[in-house]
């Protein structure tokens, strides 16, 4: 009787020390921490991962095991007074978590995207740097129906730009890429509305700018595509989701 005494006392004190250790890994012990606070323990390997996961450390790591032992005394002291269970808490934990599966989504999705920019979009913005440019611009209905210009002209009032093709918004300039003097783009969805672009006239070269190269170009380009990719993923999100807005049912208390 006294042996199983021992055998629970010994399967009850490994299985709160495991538990307090709060590890992913069941193989290590409790005597491989290398710091306790109060019941807090951090093993060897745990400390070395979080140490990997720091940007050059100022101090080294004893400073860092400083901040380590201070982090913990503060969690303590604020589980002590329960402020894990007051609702401001909950309400920041909800945002934090919800804010970090944004980012996450955002950068997996755009390491998903990739573009290689044509000869020719290269050719085209190369032979257009420097030259002065004139088109109109015109802003069409919001309407997701208005998908050809056919539909929109002669409703809107025109815009004509004519300036530098390099004092162009970065938008305007790759719109530009596919036109010849005369043509006009479909509904291009960009900075933040539905235009028609027709190019009137390309101008001389007024300026030479041999320092770009064609690897900046194509950075340019790319990095202007794969935004343009992302919003339009997004738009389909939007599309397909069935979204309600009762706008008598929301207040907005003015400050």
């Amino acid at each position: 009787m006294k042996y199983v005494v021992y055998i629970i006392l010994i399967a009850l004190i490994s299985t709160v020390g495991l538990f307090l250790m709060d590890r992913s890994s069941h193989k290590t012990t409790v005597k491989d921490y290398v710091i306790r606070v109060n019941g807090k323990l951090i093993t060897a390997s745990e400390l070395a991962q979080q140490l990997n996961q720091q940007p050059a450390l100022l101090g080294g790591s004893t400073n860092y095991v400083e901040s380590l032992i201070t982090r913990e005394l503060l969690i303590q002291e604020a589980k002590r007074l329960k402020i894990d269970q007051e609702e401001p808490f909950r309400r920041a934990l909800k945002n934090f978590y919800e804010q970090s599966l944004i980012k996450i989504l955002i950068d997996r999705k755009m390491r998903s995207i990739s573009y290689t920019p044509t000869q020719e979009e290269i050719r085209a913005y190369r032979n257009l740097i420097g030259r002065k440019v004139t088109f109109t611009l015109t802003k069409v209905g919001t309407s997701q129906n208005d998908s050809s210009a056919k539909d929109v002209v002669g409703k809107n009032t025109s815009n004509q730009v004519s300036d530098l093709f390099d004092n162009l918004a970065l938008p305007l300039r790759i719109s530009l890429l596919s036109l010849k003097p005369g043509e006009k783009s479909g509904v291009l969805n960009i900075m933040g509305g539905r235009y028609i672009i027709e190019l009137k006239q390309v101008g001389p070269p007024t300026q030479a700018d041999d320092n770009v190269t064609d690897e900046e170009i194509a950075t340019i380009i790319t990095e202007f595509r794969r935004e343009q990719i992302f919003r339009e993923w997004l738009d389909e999100l939007r599309k397909k989701a069935k979204v309600e807005i009762h706008t008598k049912n929301i207040e907005i208390e003015k400050p």
